[in-house]
Order: structure tokens, then sequence, then C-alpha cells
């Protein structure tokens, strides 16, 4: 991981005629700035660690990553708000971090 991003969540986004794009939620660690720059590297490292075709086609700042009680990353619940799918927050350890993913601009209209 980047020394600017303290931690980060990748989910799928469901499109009206079935296709899908990966959106990639940053915590940035205090003291960086979420930029384009910043974005650029986050891509330019995923392109060279992993391959171009795992590129997130959306990298957005957040405040905070949801985790459950036992400490794992709740990709499936992000998944699900963003997409407009039912969840349950029961076992979310921190739910008021949810309020960040819903209504978010850039991921409407996919």
């Amino acid at each position: 991981m980047l020394p600017e991003i303290l931690d980060c969540l990748c989910v799928p986004q469901y499109g009206k005629d079935k296709d899908e794009r990966a959106v990639l939620f940053l915590k940035v660690r205090d003291g960086y700035n979420f930029n384009q720059d910043l974005v650029s590297k986050v891509k330019k490292t995923i392109e060279r660690d992993c391959s171009y075709q795992h590129v997130p086609e959306v990298i957005l700042e957040v405040t905070d990553i949801p985790y459950n009680l036992t400490g794992k990353k709740t990709e499936v619940i992000v998944k699900k708000i963003i997409n407009n799918l039912p969840y349950s927050v029961e076992t979310i350890k921190n739910p008021e971090v949810l309020q960040y993913y819903y209504d978010i601009p850039e991921l409407q209209g996919f």
C-alpha cells in the first residue's frame, strides 16, 4: 500500500445494462490530500503490481471504511449500498460510516 493511503475498499458497481465497474474507496492518511496526483499514483501502482485490467474505473475518497464485529472490511454491505440493494447493519462495528457511501454523485447514472 502507498504511504498516503490509510485504508481502502474495492467493490463492484453494476450498471443498468448489466455492465460492471470497480469502485475503489480510499481513506487518506492525515497530512496527505486526495487529488488527481494521488489517483494517478494509485492507478499506476495497481497497473504495475497487478495489471491494467485491475485498475478501478472510479477512485473516491471516504472518511472511513466499515468493518464487521470480527474486524474484517465489509465489502458486501458497501456493494449493496452503492447498488441500491437491501442489507443489514447488525454485524457492523462502525455503522455510522455507512453514510459516506450513499448518494455519491460520481456513481449516479451508471
